[in-house]
């Protein structure tokens, strides 16, 4: 698991909780956007995908039983996330 996230997670996420989103500045960068949530995430809940789909148009792909997307056993198994990056090359 990651340590940082265990010991402190509030400190792991301020940046990503304090620092403002220059929005225009992200859709100019790409086109198209894609999240994916775990319905047993305890730090990231499937809610907050809604701003992404507001502001980026974002497709939001919701998984079961992936909790925090943390590697399990030195593996991290995510197919559905490489299907979806392939379908961004064909």
């Amino acid at each position: 698991k990651d340590e940082a996230l265990e010991e402190d997670p509030e400190g792991v996420a301020k940046p990503w909780l304090e620092e403002p989103i220059d929005w225009k500045k992200v859709k100019e960068t790409c086109r198209n956007f894609t999240a994916f949530y775990s319905d047993d995430d305890p730090y990231v809940f499937v809610s907050d995908g809604e701003v992404l789909r507001k502001k980026l148009n974002a497709k939001i792909i919701i998984e079961k039983g992936k909790g925090h997307y943390l590697k399990r056993d030195g593996v991290m198994e995510v197919p559905n996330v490489v299907r979806e990056l392939l379908g961004f090359i064909e």
